[in-house]
């Protein structure tokens, strides 16, 4: 899935903020999303998205990224690997997209931010609908996120 009009890996894009998502995935297999929380002052609420979030000023994307899922899900980074940027038009954002290999359980995370996580399958996450134990409902995976997790493993 291509979001041509929405995202971009390059162009003139007046930029107003910076965020840092990670596709934190094991074996090429499985990868680790978040059910956002349903406020619509967010990014993609109620929907699974990448972990991650906003760069603060003179803050540096993987430095950024590290913090940020610390503070989501008491993750602390071994490695991450800066894969890609976009342009993202519908929320005038650069987007880094780092990768980070890790053996995923859940038991070892502690998620406080958001509704819910999951660890998914790649054919799973393709067919756009996520369920989530904890609401015990369906839920959409973000077009961003569709984009970014297809650009990643047609590169591998």
């Amino acid at each position: 899935m291509r979001l041509a009009t929405q995202v971009t890996s390059g162009g003139s894009l007046r930029i107003e903020k910076e965020v840092a998502l990670a596709i934190i995935y094991e074996n090429r297999e499985k990868i680790l999303l978040q059910l956002r929380d349903f406020k619509e002052c967010i990014s993609h609420p109620g929907e699974w998205a990448l972990f991650g979030g906003s760069v603060k000023s003179k803050e540096l994307p993987e430095s950024a990224l590290a913090r940020e899922l610390k503070e989501e899900l008491d993750f602390t980074v071994k490695q991450l690997l800066h894969f890609r940027n976009y342009d993202y038009k519908v929320e005038s954002a650069r987007i880094y997209v780092y990768a980070c290999r890790s053996t995923l359980v859940l038991e070892r995370l502690n998620l406080k931010e958001g509704q819910d996580f999951g660890i998914f399958g790649i054919k799973e996450i393709f067919k756009g609908r996520l369920c989530s134990k904890k609401l015990q409902a369906e839920y959409p995976v973000a077009d961003l996120a569709l984009t970014i997790i297809s650009d990643f493993f047609s590169c591998q």
